[in-house]
C-alpha cells in the first residue's frame, strides 16, 4: 500500500513539474505575440497588421450593425454581393455580442487565444509522443519564435484558428484507442 501511495505522489509531482513546463512555455509566448502589438500600440496608434486584418474587422462590425450576415457589400468596390469568407467575422461578431467592447481587441485577443491552443496541443501531442522535456521545449520554441507564427499570431486571420484546430483533431485523432484500432 505504501508504495503505491509514494508512486502517486511521484505521478503527481510529474504532472505539476509538466504543468509548469507548459506555463512557463506559454507565459513565453504571451510576451513574444504581445511585443508587436505593444510596439504598434506606442509607435503606430494601435493600428492592426495587415489589411485581412481590417477586411475581418470590417465584417464582423457589418454582421454587428445589421444583427445578421448581409446580402450586399457596399463598401466594396463600389458595391457587390456578401461573397466573404465569414467564419472568422462571425466569431468576432458573437464575441462582440458577448462582451462589448473595442473589436479590434478582440481580434488581436482571439488571434492570440488561437495561438496558444494551438501551442497547448503541440505540448501535448509532443508529450504524448514521448519527446524528452528539452527536445519539447526547443521544438515549441522554435514554433513561437518563427516570424509567421508570431505574424499569424498579430493578424486578425483564420489561419492560427486552422493550425490550432488542426493540431486539436491530431491530438484527438491520435488518442482515441477506437480509433487506432480500426485504422
Amino acid at each position: 500500500m505504501q508504495r503505491s501511495k509514494s508512486t502517486k505522489e511521484i505521478n503527481s509531482i510529474r504532472l505539476s513539474v509538466d504543468t509548469k513546463l507548459l506555463f512557463i512555455v506559454l507565459l513565453a509566448a504571451l510576451v513574444v505575440f504581445i511585443i508587436p502589438i505593444f510596439f504598434r500600440s506606442v509607435y503606430l496608434d494601435g493600428n492592426a497588421i495587415g489589411s485581412e486584418s481590417y477586411l475581418n474587422i470590417r465584417l464582423a462590425r457589418t454582421i454587428i450593425d445589421e444583427r445578421g450576415i448581409p446580402g450586399y457589400d457596399y463598401l466594396s468596390y463600389g458595391g457587390r454581393n456578401f461573397n466573404y469568407n465569414i467564419g472568422l467575422p462571425i466569431i468576432l461578431s458573437l464575441l462582440y455580442f458577448v462582451s462589448p467592447g473595442n473589436i479590434h481587441i478582440l481580434s488581436m485577443l482571439l488571434s492570440i487565444f488561437f495561438a496558444l491552443v494551438a501551442l497547448i496541443m503541440l505540448y501535448l501531442i509532443l508529450h504524448k509522443s514521448k519527446f524528452s522535456k528539452s527536445q519539447m521545449i526547443l521544438i515549441i520554441f522554435i514554433l513561437i519564435l518563427s516570424p509567421a507564427f508570431i505574424y499569424f499570431s498579430n493578424i486578425s486571420s483564420p489561419i492560427i484558428a486552422t493550425i490550432a484546430l488542426a493540431l486539436v483533431s491530431f491530438y484527438l485523432m491520435n488518442s482515441n484507442n477506437k480509433i487506432n484500432k480500426i485504422i
